[in-house]
This record gives structure tokens, C-alpha cells and sequence, in this order.
């Protein structure tokens, strides 16, 4: 399932999967009765509005995607969440890049000031998450690193997505668009959840593009569940063997766990491994210890990162 916010390279992203000789149907929900809407979709998801229905149509596809301008919550029960995707961008370039484009489409005829006031300016990207939090994502692209982005996209899944740049803006002359300081302060202001999101999900994706190599690679998160427990889920793509972690302060191993046990931090996800994919680490007789806390995979040192952050 690919989630194509408005203006962050999804129309080319979903062009490229159009394409590929390895994934045989692109589905879309681009909402009710909408041309680019496919009908089975438009039925089930529109019309049907029932889980049963939603799930018929997807086993009776092979080898798909399912994309649109949807949020996650609408399909996510039907999916793993490695099988999970997103583009995102600099709030203040989408947010000026969805500007001229309902210009240029006589969409929206009111000034920059006005239109950073809408809803379609008001936290979209952070909408389109739900409430599904960014590390649960299997692949979280971002805009400006498109060509990375693919190559991530093809290692994780095994497909051949070629790069393509559609739906530019063709007055655009340079690759950050040029505005007032005070109105990118505003945008900033207020889309602040954004912003700390997306700069959660450039540091996802910057620390998933160095371990792109890995077979299987490693999804999941931890939390402080008190000041004496530290409790998490840790899972493979595509792999059910539970996966073994190290947890280490200030560069030192402290401690050794199995993700094996059910998972402490539930969401309305298909689950991996039935769900079995729980840790947590006593950290009782380490807690007068002071450093920075990271865990990680105990064979390809693949991080996993703090929930809260």
C-alpha cells in the first residue's frame, strides 16, 4: 500500500509502478466516482464500505499496489506494515508546491497568505499518517531524494521502478521555491507536528538507505514503558524467524533479547509473526548508569529507534 500525499512525487511514483514488469496491477482510490478511482475499489471501498468487501478485492489481485490520496487508517488492517509506504516532503516546499499547483489548476485564486490559512496547508502530511506512527512504516520516501528513494523502494521489495519526474511545476526554476521569510516562518508555525515528523523520517530514512543491502530488512521500535522497563516490537520483512537484539549505553553491551514475545506496542496492523514480535529489557540494575541508550539488531547492527522520537 502506497499513500500518495498531494505534491510529494506520488503521480510519478505511481506512473513508475504502471510501468514495472513486476507488479502486475496498480489500484487506486483517489475517492468516490473519481476518474483515476479503479472501479473495484470505488465499489468496495465507496459503495460496500465493509471490510469483507475491501479484502475480496485485494486476494483477488497478485503482485499489486494499492495507492491513492487516502489516509493510512483506511487500509492499513489490510497489510503488514513492511508492506506499508509514503513519500514526504519539507512541509514549507509542499505546502507552496500545492499552492502554485491549485493555481496553475484554478483550484484555489486567493494569495499565498490566504491559502496557508486552508486546511489542505493544515498538517496534511501529518493527517495522511493516521495514527500509525512513522517507524511502523515499511518504506518512507522523501521528495527531494527521489532517485534514493526509488533505489530504497526497489531493494526493499525486489521491483524495478524506474525514475520519473511528473506533475512538476514547470515555472519552477530551481529546486527550493523562493518566499518570504515571514510566510515560511508561519508555515512552519503552523505545521510544527509536521515538521518534527518529517525531520523522525529523515532520520528513519537516511539510517534504512545505509543498511539497504540487508535481506530482510528490520522494522520496529522501543519505548521507556517506566524508568525501570524498556519494551518494544522488532520484526523482518518477509522473514519469520524472531529477530535477535543487543542493547548497549554509550557504545557498551549491556544486554541481550529475542523479540519473541506478543507484542507490547499493539496496532491495528496486520501483525508478523501473529503478533510474537514483543521485547523488553530490566533495566533496573542499569539505571544509575547515565549515556545514551540504543538498541539494535544483534547480527547486522540495523538500529531500531526510540517511539518518542
Amino acid at each position: 500500500m502506497f499513500v500518495h500525499v498531494p505534491k510529494t512525487a506520488g503521480t510519478s511514483f505511481r506512473k513508475a509502478a504502471s510501468q514495472s514488469k513486476k507488479i502486475v496491477h496498480v489500484l487506486c482510490d483517489y475517492g468516490k466516482d473519481n476518474a483515476t478511482t479503479t472501479s473495484e475499489i470505488n465499489d468496495a471501498a465507496h459503495y460496500s464500505n465493509d471490510t469483507l468487501s475491501i479484502e475480496l478485492v485485494l486476494k483477488n489481485h497478485e503482485n499489486y499496489i494499492l495507492t491513492g490520496h487516502f489516509p493510512v487508517d483506511r487500509y492499513k488492517r489490510f497489510f503488514y506494515p513492511y508492506e506499508i509506504g509514503i513519500f514526504i516532503r519539507d512541509p514549507v516546499d509542499r505546502v507552496l508546491s500545492n499552492y502554485y499547483h491549485k493555481q496553475r489548476n484554478e483550484q484555489f485564486t486567493g494569495s499565498i497568505e490566504e491559502f496557508i490559512q486552508t486546511n489542505a496547508a493544515d498538517n496534511l502530511q501529518l493527517k495522511q499518517f493516521g495514527d500509525l506512527a512513522p517507524q511502523y512504516f515499511g518504506f518512507i520516501g522523501i521528495s527531494d531524494k527521489y532517485d534514493e528513494s526509488i533505489a530504497l523502494v526497489n531493494a526493499l521489495y525486489s521491483i524495478d521502478l524506474e525514475v520519473l519526474e511528473l506533475n512538476l511545476n514547470p515555472e519552477k526554476k530551481s529546486s527550493n521555491y523562493e518566499i518570504n521569510d515571514n510566510i515560511a516562518q508561519t508555515i512552519v508555525e503552523l505545521n510544527c507536528k509536521e515538521t518534527e515528523l518529517y525531520k523522525t523520517a529523515s532520520k528513519l530514512f537516511q539510517s534504512r538507505l545505509s543498511f539497504k543491502k540487508v535481506k530482510c530488512s528490520l522494522y520496529g521500535s522501543w519505548q521507556f514503558e517506566n524508568e525501570f522497563k524498556i519494551s518494544g516490537r522488532a520484526y523482518r520483512a518477509y522473514s519469520n524467524i524472531p529477530v535477535k537484539l543487543k542493547l548497549q549505553i554509550d557504545g557498551k553491551l549491556v544486554a541481550s533479547a529475542t523479540a519473541s514475545i506478543y507484542n507490547p506496542i499493539p496496532c491495528d496492523v496486520k501483525q508478523p509473526l501473529e503478533g510474537y514480535i514483543g521485547f523488553q529489557f530490566d533495566i533496573r540494575e542499569l539505571a544509575t548508569k547515565t549515556g545514551t541508550i540504543t538498541i539494535s539488531a544483534a547480527d547486522t547492527n540495523e538500529p531500531l529507534f526510540n517511539l518518542e522520537h
